[in-house]
C-alpha cells in the first residue's frame, strides 16, 4: 500500500465540506494550488452556473470572477438543465493543474468534467503522484469518481452535519501529516 497524500472530503450537499477544507489551511495559513469551484446562485438558492478558479482564490470565492473563459455549466433559469462546456476544463482547468504548488486542491470532482478526457486524465496523473492533494469527491457514482475512489493512496472521510466537527480535527491531523507540518 502506498503512503497516503490525497486526502478528499465527501458527503450531501451543505454539510461543510468545503468549510472544513478552507478553515484547515486558514489555520495552517497555506494557500493552495489547483481549483475551486465558485456558484453562481438565484434568490431562491438554486444555481444557475458553475465556474472554475484557482485555488488561491478558495478562501474569498467572488461571483465577480465568472467570466466566459471560466463557467463550464450554466443554465437559464432554474428549472432548465445545466449546457456543460467541457472546453472550459480542457483549456483553463489544465492551465490552473499545470505545475500548481501544494497542496493542489480540487474542490470538487463530480459529473461536469466527464467529457473532459485531458482534464480528467491529469487530475488521476496528479493523484497517482507523490503530490499533496485535498478536495472534495461529488457523493455519487460514475466511472471517474470510482476510479478515484480506487487508488491506494487516498484518504476520503465522510462529513455530516452531525461529525463534521470531528471530520475538521481528522482532516486538519491527516494534512499537517502528509504535509511534515510542525
Amino acid at each position: 500500500m502506498k503512503k497516503i497524500n490525497n486526502i478528499f472530503l465527501t458527503g450531501e450537499k451543505g454539510t461543510g465540506k468545503s468549510t472544513i477544507i478552507k478553515n484547515a489551511l486558514l489555520k495552517l495559513k497555506i494557500t493552495p494550488g489547483g481549483f475551486t469551484v465558485g456558484r453562481e446562485k438565484r434568490a431562491a438558492g438554486n444555481c444557475t452556473a458553475f465556474f472554475l478558479l484557482s485555488g488561491r482564490k478558495f478562501v474569498e470565492i467572488d461571483i465577480k470572477n465568472k467570466n466566459e473563459n471560466n463557467t463550464f455549466a450554466f443554465r437559464k433559469d432554474a428549472d432548465s438543465n445545466f449546457i456543460i462546456r467541457p472546453e472550459i476544463f480542457e483549456t483553463y482547468g489544465l492551465e490552473l493543474l499545470e505545475n500548481c504548488k501544494e497542496p493542489v486542491l480540487m474542490d470538487e470532482l463530480g459529473r461536469f468534467e466527464l467529457k473532459a478526457k485531458k482534464f480528467r486524465n491529469r487530475i488521476i496523473k496528479i493523484l497517482k503522484s507523490e503530490k499533496v492533494t485535498i478536495g472534495v469527491i461529488k457523493n455519487e457514482e460514475n466511472g471517474f469518481l470510482n476510479k478515484i475512489r480506487q487508488l491506494d493512496n487516498i484518504k476520503i472521510l465522510r462529513v455530516e452535519k452531525e461529525n463534521r466537527d470531528e471530520v475538521f480535527t481528522k482532516f486538519l491531523k491527516k494534512l499537517k501529516e502528509v504535509l511534515n507540518y510542525g
